[in-house]
């Protein structure tokens, strides 16, 4: 699937031990600001496969994989 939470998490945290052996504290604050970013977008596809499985749920005839919703379909 793509934007997967869990790899994102895997990029925050190795952005925050690069922020740990940064030697200038500009490099430290841009691996802190770049695991943020990683756990922020972690967060918002989390959001988004729960609110897509509770919309499947609802109406079984949409598909459940955000995936699918990517597809180009012709009008």
């Amino acid at each position: 699937m793509p934007g997967d939470p869990k790899e994102c998490k895997m990029h925050a945290a190795n952005c925050r031990t690069l922020a740990a052996q940064a030697t200038s504290p500009a490099a430290k604050k841009t691996f802190t600001n770049l695991a943020e970013t990683w756990d922020r977008l972690a967060a918002e596809l989390e959001s988004a496969q729960t609110f897509l499985k509770a919309m499947a749920a609802i109406d079984p005839k949409k598909p459940s994989e955000p995936s699918s919703l990517l597809v180009d379909r012709e009008p």
